[in-house]
């Protein structure tokens, strides 16, 4: 016997299934919203394609529509048209179990856009009725003009006879639910499911799974504390997860991951208000990164070293104002070189190339500083 062990993405993928499950079974129930954090709505983004994919579980079709909302009157119209694009999107695609040849009936001139809507689904099951059991419409518009207009359409369109293999998926934001009105006046047609999918350990749960208890592992999981730690707001945790993480890769002389540590906990330094805490992880950011250019330049280091120092400059430059004026931009014997490169060696090894530091002198005269202008005609 097989024990299959699900990861921590498998099983907040679950979650979503089970309350999918619960809800498709409700002979009544017409609309699914889901009160979801912003990053939770990338796992429901997951789930939609591993559902349409060959290795779904339901038979239900799920067609993702992120059409801005604008005008109430014709936006059934509109997302009668982003469903028939995505069935074209579909029929566009190699190696699909379905016989793609469904036709958007043309709706009647006195049918209102909702209807319409409601019409196309129809026509769109009845065609593909021995391989689906529902069509579903995950509405998720890029932009809402108007939260109380959005939950009236909403409203009007649970309002019409809408049959049972045709369910609506809705996202609303559980820090700032603005279709509460919607749940209350739909008599049972309309179910609330919230997940908690809690994301923000996502990645502490990925990393305290991956087998191992050497020195990379171990970074890894401190690496994942101070991520999980600073979403939470733990700010406290998430400095000692960074200060024992940042140990490791300095015992073990991980230049690349002493600066990937440092860059990011001065970014969550910035974001908990810390300017001093952040102003060290920058400095400190930038004297490494330097040196480690300063030794690719003598041929002892690697070729990336360049990128990231330029990186920290960036990143001390656009919070200058935050950071303070004590934070430099790394010394002067680091900044003639104007552009460093790779270049195989006659070996066939890559080797660091340095080119001209800005406005050396040559025998034409120095640098230009301008582009030429291009020869007229």
């Amino acid at each position: 016997m097989t024990i299959s062990i699900r990861n921590p993405v498998e099983r907040r993928l679950d979650i979503l299934a089970d309350q999918w499950a619960s809800f498709s079974a409700d002979g009544k129930a017409r609309v699914l919203r889901w009160l979801l954090s912003p990053d939770e709505v990338e796992l429901l983004d997951v789930f939609l394609e591993v559902e349409n994919s060959d290795g779904g579980e339901f038979p239900d079709l799920f067609v993702r529509v992120d059409a801005p909302f604008r005008d109430a009157a014709r936006y059934g119209f509109v997302l009668r048209q982003a469903l028939i694009d995505r069935y074209e999107e579909a029929r566009r695609e190699p190696n699909h179990e379905l016989t793609l040849d469904w036709i958007c009936p043309q709706p009647s001139p006195q049918l209102s856009a909702t209807t319409a809507l409601v019409d196309a689904c129809v026509s769109l099951h009845r065609h593909h009725e021995s391989r689906l059991t529902h069509v579903v419409l995950v509405m998720m518009p890029c932009d809402v003009a108007g939260s109380g207009r959005w939950c009236s359409w909403l409203e009007a369109l649970v309002a019409e006879p809408l049959p049972a293999q045709v369910r609506v998926v809705v996202v609303d934001d559980w820090r700032q639910p603005r279709l509460d009105r919607l749940s209350v006046a739909s008599r049972g047609t309309v179910v609330t499911a919230v997940p908690g999918l809690n994301v923000s350990s996502l990645v502490e749960d990925v990393a305290n799974e991956v087998p191992g208890t050497g020195p990379d592992a171990v970074f890894r999981r401190h690496l994942a504390a101070m991520l999980g730690a600073a979403s939470r707001g733990q700010f406290a945790s998430a400095t000692d997860s960074a200060r024992a993480g940042l140990s490791i890769a300095t015992q073990h002389g991980w230049g690349q991951m002493q600066l990937a540590t440092l860059m990011a906990f001065g970014a969550v330094s910035l974001a908990a208000g810390s300017s001093e805490e952040a102003r060290r992880c920058y400095q400190n950011a930038q004297a490494l990164a330097a040196e480690q250019m300063e030794g690719m330049r003598k041929g002892l280091g690697g070729c990336a070293c360049r990128p990231a120092w330029l990186k920290v400059r960036s990143v001390c430059r656009t919070h200058s104002s935050t950071l303070g004026h004590r934070v430099t931009y790394g010394p002067r014997k680091w900044r003639p070189l104007r552009k460093i490169t790779c270049s195989p060696s006659k070996g066939g090894a890559w080797r660091p190339t340095a080119t001209r530091p800005r406005g050396a002198s040559t025998a034409a005269g120095p640098v230009a500083r301008r582009r030429s202008k291009p020869d007229a005609g």
